[in-house]
């Protein structure tokens, strides 16, 4: 890199003063020597480049090579992602196509002899999305020596293909896929091995992060080409929870907690989806979620047709969201330090518990006798009905409001304090202290924490016009509902103002719209598993979708337990069924050897059986297949448990 070159376009971006003489002063008399062995090279000068391992060296770069697509034409599409670039340009007139491309490589070739650097040839390469055969454009040069033509190329982890099938993508992520199922089976057998929690997190660490990666892009590919990645998905599961081959997939699922992929895709479309939504204007993916003539007079699979309509299906698209990295209007540096005092906290350990209140509410009178006390609170139903109650005891002043449905209760007890800050500002008292019973938003406040960034930066700014005026201002942790009177006050107000019809629109965060996603995700898995034929055995023990942990069991119990849950086990029912047997007859009973025939009829288990029912009737269970088998509870007791039912299939598969 061209170091006089990065000086003159920070100085055209107006870094001037200290930074520009510290960068300039970054890049002088640097050098180099080599070791081999014990002896070391005579010093070289360094001319050019960044140095190796340099936090700022990444960024630097980047501002260096930022406008590399600028002076294209406005018919080239570009994206640059740290050294990897592409340009593109879509439509019918292949010859005028190419006379544009060709003209673009040209200018980026100019580009980089004016700023010093030198492209890759052999590392770049053109492709032709096209469903037509024997389109010819000529050779494109660079340096004049011809790119090469691909049919199919890796751009940042994605395998393109020219007829946009993604059958390349995806075949190369079975292959990778594959090995990670490999090392499922080297560690995990029938009786021994890494537990069905650990197998899960090896699944969910190296082969689900490989599948979710691009998911909104090859989400477009054909239905077939997606069953390819859920086969693999089964085929994982299947090795962690030790579940048949014959295992229904909607209960395969379920007994593992992990979401149909279908599903997650949507989930995962729709996070970004927001993010998106709630970034600037210059983020160049922000066409691509409005509304277009093509997705109305196309029917397609990719993500600009869908993702607004799985918005409506989410109830998304009336919501509005949170800035990404909200810049305020005040410099940072000009703040005033939030004074924030937990004391509180630290001592409530060493009280009573009916102690706790009025030790509380002596400790704020006396550490705070000259303040003016504000207290806040913020509430949620089950509904989601979201409301904030302001207490002021000196005036008697009662304040509480509706704010926007969903929102978190963090965002409740952050928008509490806003509303009390503009109070002050108006009435402007000469001390006063906020005094909330949430920990999380004093600690933002403090530390200018990530979570809401556009809220704790308009708490700042509120605090430093206080500061201007005056005022001073500090913050006080108070324990709820132990009897503090102000604390208690603000609660009823919070709860009362869940009924108020008026609501604040107060926008929602990234997490809090990844939360509603979530939510609604489970809804519809929910709706699914209510509503299958499939797998009703292990509806009839568990008929949620949100996965329990039964307890620690050995590998060889897990299997069992699974299999016993999902009622495919290898008793005579299912041996008849895959053909090992001419019949599915218990030998001792005459009738079909199933689940509920072993654990609840079978003569032969008749002494297991009053064991295992004292066992459950000490621990208070239910006596039935849902009670045996769906229930969750302490360790101990699961283990107990575990030991009973093991004893019915020991001479068993």
């Amino acid at each position: 890199m061209w170091r006089e070159g990065l000086l003159i376009k920070l100085e055209n971006m107006g870094i001037g003063g200290r930074m520009y003489n510290w960068i300039a002063s970054f890049f002088a008399e640097r050098k180099i020597r080599v070791k081999v062995g014990d002896e070391y090279s005579r010093d070289f000068k360094v001319e050019n480049g960044t140095p190796q391992g340099s936090v700022i060296s990444p960024l630097l770069f980047n501002i260096m090579i930022n406008d590399i697509f600028l002076n294209l034409d406005e018919c080239i599409k570009s994206a640059l992602y740290a050294d990897d670039g592409a340009i593109w340009m879509r439509g019918r007139n292949v010859p005028h196509l190419a006379k544009n491309i060709k003209r673009a490589v040209n200018k980026i070739e100019k580009w980089s002899y004016e700023w010093g650097f030198k492209l890759s040839v052999s590392k770049s390469c053109y492709m032709i999305f096209t469903n037509k055969r024997n389109i010819d454009i000529g050779e494109i040069k660079l340096y004049d020596q011809p790119i090469k033509r691909v049919d199919e190329f890796k751009y940042l982890g994605l395998w393109l293909d020219s007829s946009y099938t993604w059958k390349t993508h995806i075949k190369q992520l079975e292959t990778k896929c594959k090995k990670v199922i490999n090392l499922m089976k080297a560690v995990a057998g029938n009786d021994w091995g890494a537990d069905k929690q650990s197998l899960l997190n090896i699944y969910r660490a190296l082969m689900r992060s490989a599948i979710d990666y691009g998911c909104i892009v090859y989400e477009a590919a054909a239905k077939t080409s997606l069953q390819i990645v859920d086969k693999l998905q089964y085929r994982a599961l299947r090795l962690a929870t030790g579940a048949t081959k014959t295992t229904p997939i909607n209960a395969l699922l379920v007994e593992a907690g992990d979401t149909p992929l279908e599903i997650r895709r949507v989930r995962i479309s729709l996070s970004y989806w927001i993010r998106v939504k709630s970034s600037s204007e210059g983020n160049p993916a922000k066409s691509i979620i409005k509304n277009c003539w093509e997705y109305s007079k196309f029917t397609r699979k990719g993500f600009g047709w869908n993702v607004n309509e799985w918005a409506k299906m989410y109830e998304l698209e009336d919501k509005t969201f949170s800035q990404n990295n909200p810049i305020s209007a005040v410099p940072p540096w000009l703040f005033p330090e939030t004074k924030v005092d937990l004391k509180i906290h630290e001592m409530k350990r060493e009280w009573k518990h009916n102690e706790v209140g009025v030790k509380s509410s002596i400790y704020i009178r006396q550490s705070f006798y000259s303040f003016l006390k504000i207290y806040t609170d913020g509430s949620k139903n089950s509904k989601g009905n979201v409301g904030i109650g302001i207490f002021i005891p000196e005036f008697n002043i009662c304040i509480c409001e509706r704010l926007t449905d969903l929102l978190s209760i963090y965002t409740a007890e952050m928008v509490a304090i806003i509303f009390s800050l503009q109070w002050v500002e108006e009435v402007r008292p000469d001390r006063v202290v906020i005094c909330t019973d949430s920990k999380a938003a004093i600690e933002s406040i403090h530390s200018g924490g990530n979570s809401r960034k556009d809220l704790v930066i308009e708490i700042y700014q509120s605090l430093y016009r206080l500061y201007r005026y005056g005022i001073e201002v500090q913050f006080c942790w108070v324990p709820a509902h132990e009897g503090v009177k102000g604390n208690e006050t603000a609660d009823k107000l919070a709860k009362k103002a869940l009924g108020k019809q008026n609501k604040d629109q107060i926008s929602f965060g990234k997490g809090e719209g990844k939360s509603i996603i979530k939510k609604k995700e489970t809804e519809i898995w929910q709706k699914i598993w209510d509503e299958d034929e499939k797998g009703r055995r292990l509806y009839r023990v568990q008929k949620s979708v949100i996965w329990k942990n039964y307890g620690k069991r050995s590998r060889r119990e897990e299997i069992i337990f699974t299999r016993l849950r999902t009622g495919h086990t290898y008793l005579n029912e299912f041996l008849y069924i895959i053909g090992k047997r001419n019949n599915d007859i218990c030998e001792g009973c005459a009738e079909k050897e199933n689940v509920d025939h072993v654990l609840m009829n079978c003569i032969k288990y008749a002494m297991e059986r009053e064991r295992m029912r004292k066992v459950i009737m000490e621990t208070g269970r239910d006596w039935s297949i849902k009670g045996i088998l769906g229930t969750d509870g302490d360790r101990e007791e699961n283990m107990e448990i575990n030991k009973a039912l093991f004893l019915f299939l020991h001479n068993k598969k």
